[in-house]
This record gives structure tokens, sequence and C-alpha cells, in this order.
């Protein structure tokens, strides 16, 4: 970045006097104050001009990672029209980056106009008009920002004016409203997730469900919904819930971010009183015609398993060592070909999944069919 003011220096026609030949020296000494500010503050009151701050927050924040351009605008300027003005934007450049200020009520031809946006949390400006054939400043956008949002948070915006005089170079009194900025959001979807202890509760014992969900974004988890599989529900961040029964419950979570909104879920098995299987193997579609998918799950984990899948006549048709998710859980496509690369006739079959824990035992899925059909 330009560690230097930006100068925009307006014309003046041939043989055209100044306007006011005093602000000619008052705009350089405001310019090379950009850096640190040398003259005396300007006059605030509440019976002079009115300057206003735009706002983003709540309904109007402003997604992270997207540009705004933050506006300052005047109203009530007394006559004859407000001709120098200086001052700062101070914000926070953690949340916020402005990279360009404009100044549209000074015109381009007439006028002498400098900013800088390379000091650290603020941005300097200082203006004055010189043609005299220039119209003064009235009410309209007297400032405008360009600001970046760099990441979820809220910024005060604070402005303040060293120096507002009027075409004569008296001071103008003046009132202002702050405005504040608030980054949120960024579009992505938080990230469902959460454990359970103890792992494998018996009936009548107090499960302890602990939410560990995140948001890429920087948003934060504003409401949870979850359900127990066994028919009830909570909506605290982290509930207790007891099973009463023996059984394998599907627990699942949902949660919602407080920027976009989005939502995200995710399901996990519980087995109570060693109510769940070591493995469970799903199939689909069956009956399959040209390929097939078998999901499968360890409820402990496993440091080695395989698939296999036998013909009606006891012979082995697929033998996959190498599954995928080894541990958790995880998904593997079969062709329906056979150890030889032949499509396999159709008919019944027969899979099962044969692990071993890290324990070094040995733990076994379900038989299951799967029909070929083509």
């Amino acid at each position: 970045m330009n560690r230097y003011p930006t100068w925009r220096t307006g014309s003046l026609g041939r043989g055209e006097a100044c306007f006011a030949p005093l602000r000619l020296i008052l705009t350089f000494v405001l310019c090379l104050s950009l850096f640190n500010p040398v003259l005396a503050p300007a006059q605030a009151g509440s019976d002079g001009a009115v300057l206003f701050v735009d706002n983003f927050t709540g309904s109007q924040a402003v997604k992270k990672g997207s540009s705004v351009d933050i506006k300052v605008t005047i109203s009530e300027v007394p006559d004859p029209g407000i001709a120098s003005l200086q001052g700062e934007l101070a914000y926070d450049q953690s949340l916020i980056k402005i990279t360009d200020i404009k100044l549209p009520s000074f015109p381009e031809n007439g006028s002498i106009i400098a900013t800088n946006v390379s000091l650290p949390g603020k941005a300097r400006f200082a203006a004055t008009i010189l043609a005299k054939d220039a119209k003064p400043v009235k009410d309209g956008n007297l400032l405008i920002f360009h600001a970046e949002c760099l990441k979820n948070g809220r910024s005060d915006l604070t402005l303040s004016i060293e120096a507002l005089a009027d075409v004569d170079d008296d001071k103008v009194k003046f009132d202002v409203t702050q405005g504040a900025i608030e980054c949120r959001g960024g579009g992505q979807a938080p990230r469902a997730n959460f454990s359970f202890a103890p792992v494998t509760p018996l009936p009548g014992e107090a499960v302890q469900f602990t939410d560990q969900s995140t948001d890429p974004d920087g948003g934060n988890v504003a409401q949870w919904v979850w359900d127990f599989g066994d028919g009830s529900k909570s909506s605290e961040k982290n509930p207790k819930h007891t099973y009463t029964a023996r059984g394998c419950y599907l627990v699942s979570l949902k949660i919602t971010d407080d920027d976009d909104p989005l939502s995200d879920q995710t399901t996990k098995r519980l087995s109570v009183g060693n109510g769940c299987p070591d493995v469970i193997l799903i199939n689909y579609p069956n009956p399959a015609k040209t390929e097939t998918t078998f999901d499968y799950e360890f409820l402990k984990t496993v440091k080695q398993a395989t698939l296999m899948v036998f013909n009606i006549k006891g012979q082995k048709v697929l033998e996959n060592s190498k599954l995928i998710g080894v541990g958790t859980k995880g998904q593997y496509k079969w062709s329906l070909r056979d150890l030889g690369g032949k499509d396999s006739p159709n008919g019944p079959y027969f899979y099962w999944i044969v692990a071993v824990t890290q324990e070094n035992r040995v733990v076994k899925s379900p038989t299951n069919v799967l029909v070929i059909q083509r």
C-alpha cells in the first residue's frame, strides 16, 4: 500500500483568481497534517451542521469478505456553505480495511483534495475549494469510505473533524452522529459435531452430550435441536439424557448459526447396554442392476476390516480388505463383478464384514442378502 497521501488537485482556469488565497495556504497545512493533525480542533456545537456516519449493524450487517461504502452525510449547513474540511475516521483495523476515500461534494475542478488510507486504524482526509466560481458544499454526501470486511465482529466508526470552515474561512459549528459496522457470516454453513460419555452406557445411566460444532466463517451457533432416538428431544447446548431400555439408538444434532442463518446436522449411534452390533452394514440399491453401495460403521475402533460377498453356492465373489474409513465408518461401491472380473449372474448373494479391533478381538456384522437382478 502507498505510504503517502493520495492527492487530487482540481484545475484553475488561466488568469483565474483563487476564491480565498488564505485557504490555499491552509490547504497545504491540512494536507501535510494527514499523518498527524496540527490544527486546533474545529468547533463542535448543536446549532451548526449535522454530520451522520452510516450504521451497518443488526439487519444491515455486512457479510465477511464483502465490501461496502460507508457514507458520511451532512445537513443543515449554514450559509454561505463549507469550503474547507479536515479530519479522520477511526476504526478497528483487525475487522475492516478502508481502501479508498471520496469527497463527492467537493468539485473536482477547483478543489485540492488529499486522502491517506495507509495509517493503522484510521483514514485521514483534507479538502479545500480554491476556484472562485466553485459552489461551496451544502447538504449531501460529504465523505464515502470504501471498506472491506475482514472477519466477523463489530467496529465503531468514529469520525473526528479537525477543521470545518466556510467560504469566508470562518469555523463552522457541527454535531456528529457516530456509526458502527458489523461483519458477519460469509455464507458458510456451520459443521455439526458432538460427543457423549459414557460411550457405552447402561440402562438408567445418565449420558452427557457435548456440542463440538464449529462455524468456519466465524459465526456462532445459535440453536441446537437434539433427537435422542427414543422419542425425547432437547434444545440445550450440552444436555443430559437417560435411556431406560437396552438398545441401539440413533442420536441426531441439528444446529443453526446466527448469521445467515444456515444449518447442519449429524447423526451418531449410541449403544445402551451393548444393544448395538459391533459392525453395522447396509447395502443399496437392492436389488442391484449395475452397481451397489455398501455403507459400514464400526462402533469400536478397528485396525483391519474385510468385506466379503458369497454366491448361493458358497463361492467367494468379492473380498476387500482395504475399506476406506476403517476405525469409524465408510463406503464401498461394488461393480457386481467377481474376483475374475466377470459380471456376477442374477441371484441372491450373502455379504458381511469381519473386523479386528485394537484389542485384537474379532467382530462381525450380521449376514445380509443382496439380490442381483439385471
